[in-house]
């Protein structure tokens, strides 16, 4: 018995037990440590690339505003190269800047195998037959096959959607990943905006004077004073340099839905710094870099592969009717004042032309305008721009009936933007216009030889505009102007009246009021 428990107790061969504990628990550990090393090293590859994806997308949407910065019309007139093929969805016509499909993923490192963009001639036009569903005028039927190798083994591709009534802006859809790898891939959406002159109702580089009872539509911006009468309402902000006074019934901007509201500079407001937050001005408009406008217009017009009008000094004057299949004819005219008496105009060979696909017509004379307009276009001239008669947009049911969001006009002149003495009777015209020079306006020629006001008035004793006898000239769009005009002289009535859709389909080559683009959203989209 004594035996046994002396043998119990003895401990020989207990530090070899213990050894293999230990070196059993430090394996474990070990592969638990290696497990959790591979998995976080890899966790953390995973990371790396789905940041660096996200980058090259984010790239991919930077390059597009570089576009726009140079053409803000550049997704109307090509199609990018990294931009997947474009289906146009009335005819169904494809277009591809490779030409093939997939395109090569060398675009972006590669300059000798990276091809120039394609133009883009088809449609630019939103069909609104179901306002509920608006339909794009292109889609990407075969989703994302064109790639730009960023040099760093990432690559984006791009699908565009253009701006409409709900979104104001330029959608830049951008899908970046490792070259040729399907998986983890990101896509960011970015809808980007840049504000033109069109934005406003009416710019002056002067003063504003609104008559009694008048109406604004559209935001207001003077380089001195606005100056309202009594029984005035506006629906738009209105700037100030100088001050606002006798400030107008503020109402529901409907663009907005915010109630519209002054900024001026001498405190007659409750912003006393049009140049500070919530106001989107940052500095005073300067006119005179509008002429950065008409050099690029004249530029773009003469370009034959866009299509662009160049008219030169052959005539002292030309004129341009608008017709509503989207083309235009060309007439030279002849006379000493066109403003004041209507001069005789021939057809110029090709008299029918296709309205610009580049948006871009120029006249080195003076220019009548007139007709109905089908597609996006801007004239421009150093000269005098002269209203020859009516001026609406295709579609457009009538004046009070207007189409919106398919065509647009800029009417762009150093001199005036002029109805001349020879248009009688009743006028409706639809534009955005720049009288860009000193002392320049919107007007009616003055000093005519044969009136047309018939000046009919009502029982308390003013003219009476719901008589159809007096005349009447109703204008739909914007002005920038040197100076404010006046119409009072010709017609009895008037009226002024902003076009909204000018906030989502500005003139081609319209004035900027900031080079930059302002990123109105941005986001990840589910990728896919």
């Amino acid at each position: 018995m004594t035996r046994l428990v002396l043998r119990l107790r003895e401990e020989s061969g207990i530090a070899m037990v213990l050894v293999v504990f230990a070196f059993a628990l430090l394996a474990t550990l070990s592969v638990v440590l290696i497990d959790t090393v591979v998995s976080e090293s890899t966790k953390s590859a995973k990371a790396v690339v789905r940041q660096s994806s996200f980058q090259a997308a984010e790239s991919g949407v930077d390059e597009y505003i570089a576009k726009l910065s140079d053409d803000s019309a550049y997704y109307l007139h090509w199609v990018a190269p990294a931009e997947s093929t474009r289906r146009d969805v009335a005819s169904g016509t494809l277009v591809s800047a490779s030409g093939s499909s997939p395109a090569p993923t060398t675009w972006c490192s590669n300059t000798r195998v990276r091809p120039a963009p394609a133009a883009w001639s088809l449609g630019s036009q939103w069909d609104y037959t179901n306002p509920a569903a608006p339909k794009s005028p292109w889609d990407y039927p075969n989703g994302r096959e064109h790639w730009c190798n960023l040099g760093n083994n990432f690559e984006y591709s791009l699908q565009i959607i253009p701006p409409n009534k709900t979104q104001k802006g330029v959608t830049i859809i951008s899908t970046g990943r490792r070259i040729n790898v399907p998986t983890d891939t990101r896509t960011v959406e970015a809808v980007v905006r840049q504000s033109t002159i069109a934005d406003f109702q009416e710019i002056s580089n002067h003063s504003i004077n609104w008559g009694a009872n008048a109406t604004a539509y559209g935001m207001i911006y003077a380089n001195t004073d606005i100056t309202w009468a009594s029984g005035g309402t506006a629906y738009g902000n209105e700037y100030a340099v100088g001050a606002i006074s006798s400030s107008p019934t503020w109402q529901v901007d409907p663009n907005t839905g915010v109630l519209a509201t002054g900024f001026d500079g001498s405190g007659s407001t409750g912003y006393a710094n049009l140049f500070a937050p919530p106001s989107p001005l940052t500095q005073p408009i300067d006119f005179n870099s509008f002429t950065t406008s008409l050099t690029e217009i004249a530029s773009a017009a003469g370009d034959a592969t866009g299509g662009g009008i160049y008219l030169d000094t052959s005539y002292p004057t030309w004129r341009l009717t608008f017709n509503s299949n989207g083309t235009v004819t060309v007439e030279g005219c002849t006379g000493a004042s066109p403003d004041v008496t209507l001069p005789s105009c021939v057809a110029v060979a090709p008299s029918s032309r296709p309205v610009p696909s580049n948006g871009a017509i120029y006249s080195a004379s003076d220019v009548i305008v007139r007709g109905t307009v089908k597609g996006r276009v801007t004239v421009a001239t150093p000269g005098e721009i002269i209203i020859g008669g009516n001026i609406l947009y295709e579609g457009d049911a009538s004046f009070l009936s207007p189409t919106s969001g398919k065509n647009v006009l800029g009417l762009y002149a150093v001199d005036n933007v002029n109805v001349p003495c020879w248009i009688l009777g009743d006028l409706d015209w639809r534009a955005a216009l720049v009288a860009q020079g000193a002392g320049k306006t919107y007007m009616a020629q003055g000093g005519c030889p044969t009136g047309n006001k018939k000046n009919i008035l009502n029982g308390s004793g003013t003219v009476d505009c719901n008589n159809p006898t007096n005349t009447v000239m109703r204008h739909r769009g914007s002005a920038a102007v040197e100076v404010s005009g006046s119409f009072s002289g010709k017609f009895d009535c008037r009226g002024f009246f902003y076009d909204d859709s000018l906030t989502y389909l500005p003139p081609p080559w319209f004035p900027t009021l900031d080079p930059d683009y302002s990123v109105l959203s941005f986001r990840e989209l589910p990728s896919g």
